[in-house]
């Protein structure tokens, strides 16, 4: 089997990091003035948009429901590609690799599932089977010698911006098209549903784990314990 990473990698690209990844985000890209992940005013600013989605949307000329649902699913997916970064940013190499059990799945492993799933639902979307033939998914809960924490963790970007860019060009009359996977038809807006859930449930278990291998050492992605009322404030002013 052709190996999924090196078909996604350069040599300029191995010399990428974490913190090379954390700024790729766009939302960090274009929120210069951010405060630290887990902060109120950080956390608002990712999340919503102060005056409202529905106004917010009306900003952008976005205001039939197919628009609105493409704002989201896009702020959604950013959304998860920050937790995701800015969780394993947080973890050195023994937890990224640590699994509880033999039938339990490390940091790692989880990043190696959600590549294979990206590169096969997003690569060519519209108009090829979203399991593509090419692709092992027994074998993304298996770590091999060539799965090291960089080669994943540049995989990961790849997959991120495979996913961002393809919905990125979705457009409002794409919606009702048909999509196949594993020879199921969806409608566009199914498969899209389809992914953010499933993009979702992983992301909350890599924040998880690596919330665990912190310990005292995490920093929130979320809003902090004690903190609820100040946040309140924030998104409220």
């Amino acid at each position: 089997m052709s190996n999924m990473f090196d078909q996604t990698m350069t040599a300029s690209s191995l010399s990428f990091s974490v913190p090379t990844l954390a700024n790729s985000v766009q939302y960090a890209a274009s929120n210069p003035d951010a405060s630290q992940p887990g902060t109120p005013s950080d956390i608002g600013r990712i999340e919503t948009d102060p005056a409202g989605p529905e106004v917010a949307a009306r900003r952008n000329g976005e205001t039939t429901p197919g628009q609105l649902y493409l704002k989201e699913a896009r702020s959604r997916f950013r959304y998860y590609q920050y937790l995701t970064v800015q969780a394993i940013q947080q973890v050195d190499d023994e937890g990224f690799f640590y699994a509880r059990g033999k039938d339990s799945n490390s940091i790692a492993i989880i990043v190696k599932h959600l590549i294979g799933n990206m590169r096969s639902r997003f690569t060519d979307f519209l108009t090829s089977d979203g399991e593509k033939p090419d692709r092992n998914r027994d074998d993304e809960f298996e770590r091999f010698v060539r799965d090291t924490r960089e080669r994943l963790e540049i995989a990961l970007e790849h997959a991120w911006e495979l996913v961002i860019d393809t919905v990125d060009e979705i457009t409002e009359e794409m919606l009702t098209e048909t999509v196949y996977i594993r020879s199921q038809p969806l409608s566009v807006l199914e498969a899209i549903n389809r992914q953010l859930t499933h993009y979702s449930y992983h992301v909350g278990q890599i924040v998880y784990l690596a919330k665990q291998a912190c310990g005292d050492d995490w920093k929130s992605l979320s809003i902090p314990k004690g903190r609820s009322d100040e946040f309140n404030r924030e998104m409220m002013r």
